[in-house]
């Protein structure tokens, strides 16, 4: 093989072994998100969680982003009332809500599991 030859090899791989170490430092992770991932203001509205879980503890999760890869922050049960602040999609297209519960807990509730809330 020629030195040229050589070369361009060793460069191509070098290239590739750093594109790929980019592209794992920026890929996203599920850590916590807040309010920056909204897509649309849902001007502060009580809700509540609306359905019955078949199976489980809990009916309900509230994760710290949008999305169920995030870490679980707190479980709720039906009739937990929050208040949504926003709302934003998760990776797969489900619409979630930024919200903080009435102890001051915030996090994204996934928008399927809730309803118009109390007030």
């Amino acid at each position: 093989m020629s030195k040229t030859r050589l070369r361009r090899v060793g460069t191509v791989a070098a290239l590739g072994a750093a594109l790929f170490a980019g592209a794992l430092t920026v890929a996203p992770t599920a850590s916590a998100v807040g309010s920056s991932a909204c897509a649309k203001n849902v001007t502060n509205h009580w809700r509540h969680i609306y359905v019955l879980a078949s199976q489980g503890a809990y009916d309900s999760y509230m994760h710290s982003g949008p999305g169920e890869t995030y870490k679980v922050v707190k479980g709720l049960g039906y009739g937990d009332d929050f208040k949504a602040y926003c709302g934003g999609y998760s990776s797969h297209g489900n619409w979630w809500y930024y919200s903080k519960l009435p102890n001051g807990k915030k996090g994204w509730i996934f928008g399927r599991d809730s309803s118009k809330g109390r007030f």
